[in-house]
């Protein structure tokens, strides 16, 4: 058995044109999907803890920051697990808290996947809000730990 014949069918079959256009639709499909990044694994679970700097709060609203507080929208789920107060001559407090804050993927600062929160990274000098039924509150990211529930003050 030839392996193309003297009629251009592939082992006797296939039309080679044929069999050409279905290997290069094959080879499409499945580079299109490579490309897309179909079989990227989802990152698993995981929980940081962020040091979260609220800036200076009239006394009334930072009184109100406490352990155990959270924040549950969507997908979006906080908890404080420690709070300090650093008190201002102007009568105001510096806020920080040390947020549980669970997401996806690995370890900030490597080469590799960074930690996600509501499927955007999570770095070091990124603003994070914490929105409860008592207060709402902006900050931004100075420290984020993989382990630690309490401040490094």
């Amino acid at each position: 058995m030839e392996l193309i014949n003297d009629q251009g069918e592939l082992f006797g079959h296939i039309n080679v044109v044929d069999a050409l256009v279905v290997l290069f639709v094959v080879t499409a499909i499945i580079a299109g999907i490579t490309l897309a990044g179909v079989f990227e694994p989802t990152p698993e679970p995981t929980v940081r803890y962020a040091t979260v700097d609220f800036g200076s709060q009239e006394p009334y609203i930072a009184t109100l920051v406490d352990e155990g507080d959270a924040m549950s929208v969507g997908n979006r789920n906080l908890t404080v697990e420690d709070v300090h107060y650093a008190p201002r001559a102007n009568g105001n407090a510096i806020v920080y808290a040390r947020l549980k804050v669970p997401g996806r993927g690995g370890e900030t600062g490597t080469e590799g996947q960074l930690f996600e929160y509501e499927e955007e990274p999570l770095r070091t000098g990124d603003s994070i809000g914490l929105d409860t039924a008592e207060y709402t509150l902006s900050g931004t990211v100075i420290e984020l730990d993989s382990q630690g529930k309490q401040l490094n003050v």
